[in-house]
């Protein structure tokens, strides 16, 4: 009886160092970036870091961050080129934020699984004050508040658009915009508080999106969030006379104004009268 107990005894235990333990579920594949990157309008020199966080972003690990090796460069496209690596228990279109040398940069992004990104960094980073003997002149390190982001008031045509918007202190303007891919309107150098850009050479019936950036004179720059709008279908072209009034359009073959038949008719029949009372005459004065 007392073998019979120690061998229960044993098999429970068996039982229980066999039974399955459950397993911790993989975490999401990283989602890769790389791009371009400048600090102050210029190609980061090589040994910058860039760096992602966001809401259960791993950093401090290998591929984030990375260090810049090429100038104006993090990572590249190509496979064997090392990429910034975004990866931990990371919830879908996550907002993530980017940081250049420590410093926060003026471009968010959605983590996706998987998935491999190009894009662009552009940082403002104050430069070192040096030396400060009597300390009474503090430095601006503070970017403008970018506010009221807008159409203006000419709106959206077809091929054109007008943004406007305002900061808290007088700076440049400019905006970057994109169906694909992103292009960035002529700088405008002029320090001013209210902005307005046009944007010429859209197409037709087409969504775009944008934001809106101003620099100081301290070179702080500040980037708005994202906005949309989409163009107007096109338009056919109407013809003007000189006076500037619409013309109509010329009637098409077949529908021409038609004969006053009841003209022609009377015409004729006189012709016909007049013909015969000649006959006539003729005929008389020859019998």
């Amino acid at each position: 009886m007392k073998g019979m107990i120690t061998l229960t005894a044993l098999a429970l235990v068996i039982g229980l160092c066999a039974a399955p333990v459950s397993a911790q579920p993989p975490l999401p594949t990283p989602h890769a970036f790389y791009g371009t990157v400048e600090i102050n309008g210029n190609p980061a020199p090589i040994g910058t870091t860039v760096e992602v966080r966001g809401a259960g972003v791993v950093t401090g690990i290998e591929g984030n961050p990375i260090t810049v090796t090429e100038a104006g460069k993090y990572g590249g496209p190509d496979f064997s080129d090392s990429k910034l690596l975004v990866q931990g228990d990371i919830e879908e279109e996550t907002t993530l934020t980017f940081y250049v040398n420590d410093e926060a940069a003026g471009q968010t992004a959605e983590w996706h699984s998987g998935v491999i990104t190009e894009f662009d960094l552009s940082a403002a980073i104050s430069a070192p004050t040096g030396d400060d003997t009597d300390g009474d002149t503090p430095q601006d390190t503070a970017a403008p508040r970018i506010s009221d982001v807008s159409l203006g008031p000419s709106g959206v045509t077809d091929t054109t658009a007008a943004i406007c918007w305002l900061t808290n202190e007088e700076s440049t303007s400019q905006v970057e915009y994109w169906a694909s891919p992103s292009i960035k309107s002529p700088l405008d150098e002029s320090l001013v508080t209210e902005h307005n850009i046009h944007l010429g050479g859209l197409t037709p019936g087409t969504a775009y999106s944008y934001r809106t950036m101003s620099k100081d004179a301290a070179d702080n720059l500040a980037v708005s969030d994202i906005y949309t709008f989409t163009t107007l279908e096109s338009q056919p072209a109407q013809n003007t006379s000189e006076s500037g009034a619409d013309v109509p359009p010329p009637a098409p073959p077949g529908d021409q104004t038609p004969f006053n038949w009841p003209v022609i008719g009377g015409i004729t029949a006189g012709v016909v009268i007049a013909g015969l009372l000649i006959f006539f005459l003729i005929r008389r004065r020859m019998y």
